[in-house]
């Protein structure tokens, strides 16, 4: 299973890399317009998190279905419950992670003397 997700994480790796940099960038033209005494950029940080993962599971079907992977997958020694189930898990190691920086930017907000 964990090799399925590792496989998964490798295929997107440049499409997650470029929405991490199209988000950040995209957060810093926001953090020039945006009242931080009312919440600040958290809310989009959050926003950016779950759209992260909602692009990232379209387009690892996207890719399968492209590539005709479903049926390699399918031939393996493992069973779909397997193969399903690395997929969620897929996207709940993402959505963690995500979450993980989420955290860590709200730390370093509370530093900085943010809201």
């Amino acid at each position: 299973m964990w090799n399925i997700i590792a496989k998964d994480l490798y295929l997107q790796r440049v499409r997650l890399a470029l929405v991490a940099v199209l988000a950040g960038a995209a957060m810093g033209v926001m953090f020039i317009g945006t009242d931080l005494r009312n919440g600040g950029l958290y809310p989009a940080v959050l926003i950016f998190a779950l759209g992260l993962t909602y692009s990232y599971t379209l387009f690892s079907c996207f890719h399968e279905d492209k590539n005709k992977s479903i049926s390699f997958l399918r031939s393996l020694p493992v069973s779909a419950r397997t193969v399903v189930n690395s997929k969620f898990a897929a996207m709940i190691v993402l959505e963690a992670v995500l979450l993980i920086l989420l955290f860590l930017y709200y730390i370093w907000g509370i530093c900085c003397g943010l809201p």
